[in-house]
């Protein structure tokens, strides 16, 4: 009987580990299903027409989920309510994502990022708006819980400039509010701007700011394997000037309306002679559409180096840190390579800023940065000795800006 006994429990569990390891054979097979978040900001994620996502981020990540044998699934929200849900996992990929300091802390980014964008305002006719104190008293229209948001509030408030921001759910609808006469002005990004600025009858403004770097996010912790994913596809197409990454940006950026002719249209006129003529017309419309990108990508090119030339002639530098030992940097603008640095590497090597100060001057720095935070309003100006890379000093004025661990910085020789 223990002999029989001992058989049975034998095959039960020779059954058992055999299906154990089909399991784990045939796991790998199966695709993996990803939620991705999907608002309105065309050109870069939309509904289109047809009710299907379409955009910039959409081709980029249904590319990377075809080679990794993902399962898309996407998900409509709103903007706030989109972010929320990528912060609590619900969401697995949140694309169109500017990484700043708050967002740093609920989600998690990629190394590269996706794209590269600026912001811009728009003004309905009538209302002269050519610089940022043409918007005392008026009122703006921005998307909740954006980048714009954000950045205006910061640099109007800064600027002393008295304002009204009209806090909107959907990109669309904050040209809407400038159309029917509730904003004077609409801040968005430039791709959605410039692509609705005609619809709407509204007029692109001189007004530039916040130049950003788009990334697709994840909750934190939740999902390295996607973003490490992305990392390596991004590397690979970005390197590659005839990659698929640089066909969906020529494609969404710029307006490829081309000569089409129906299957119809073949049969009906027939012969030799037509054929012919087809393809003269078409050889013809080719030559044109390709003046016509020609022209496009000079006038893009000229208006990406407008916002670069704003940036580059600020006098001030923007550092932003943590309160922590040593107060790792987290932000600082790119116009920083003027004193040797580089920016991404500030920020990717969270380089300490007490390492860049004087050692004698940290103390002052120090009592500046509490009284500071003691009495936000104040509008104290010191200055301190930075130290360059090949170890030089040279003094600045900083003005440090409340509890957001942020410092305005220019040479002292900017300021006479």
């Amino acid at each position: 009987m223990r002999g029989k006994e001992g058989t049975r429990r034998w095959r039960h569990g020779l059954t058992g580990l055999v299906a154990l390891v089909l399991l784990a054979v045939s796991a790998p097979g199966q695709a993996r299903e990803v939620v991705v978040g999907l608002y309105d900001n065309d050109p870069k994620i939309f509904r289109d027409a047809l009710g299907q996502p379409a955009g910039i981020f959409v081709d980029l990540i249904e590319e990377i989920a075809a080679d990794e044998g993902w399962d898309l699934v996407w998900s409509d929200c709103e903007w706030a309510t989109c972010l929320a849900r990528t912060a609590s996992g619900e969401i697995d990929l949140m694309p169109d994502v500017a990484l700043t300091e708050s967002r740093r802390r609920r989600l998690d980014f990629h190394e590269r990022p996706a794209l590269h964008s600026w912001s811009q305002m728009y003004r309905r006719p009538g209302v002269p708006i050519e610089s940022l104190l043409d918007l005392e008293g008026r009122t703006v229209a921005v998307l909740e819980g954006s980048v714009q948001q954000a950045s205006l509030e910061v640099l109007l408030e800064e600027m002393g400039i008295d304002h009204d921001l009209l806090l909107l759910s959907e990109m669309p609808e904050t040209l809407v509010a400038v159309a029917d006469g509730r904003a004077d002005v609409a801040a968005v990004n430039h791709l959605f701007g410039g692509r609705y600025q005609q619809a709407y009858g509204l007029s692109r403004t001189p007004i530039i700011f916040h130049p950003s770097r788009l990334f697709i996010a994840t909750g934190k912790g939740h999902n390295p394997a996607l973003l490490a994913a992305i990392d390596r596809h991004l590397a690979g197409w970005r390197a590659d000037g005839d990659s698929v990454y640089y066909d969906i940006l020529e494609r969404w950026l710029h307006d490829r309306s081309g000569f089409h002719i129906h299957a119809w249209m073949v049969w009906a006129v027939g012969g030799v002679a037509v054929a012919l003529f087809l393809v003269s017309v078409l050889a013809l419309w080719l030559r044109y559409l390709v003046r016509q990108r020609g022209r496009r990508l000079e006038e893009a090119g000229r208006a990406l180096k407008t916002a670069y030339h704003v940036i580059d002639a600020s006098p001030v530098v923007l550092f932003r840190w943590r309160l922590a030992p040593g107060w790792p940097v987290e932000y600082v603008s790119d116009n920083v390579r003027r004193w040797g640095y580089d920016a991404d590497r500030l920020v990717r090597e969270r380089t300490p800023v007490a390492e860049l100060i004087h050692p004698d001057d940290l103390p002052a720095l120090q009592a500046c940065l509490a009284e500071r935070l003691e009495s936000p309003d104040g509008s104290r100006r010191e200055q301190f000795r930075l130290r360059k890379p090949d170890g030089t000093f040279f003094w600045f004025f900083a003005l440090p800006r409340e509890t957001r661990t942020k410092m305005t910085a220019a040479p002292q020789a900017r300021f006479g």
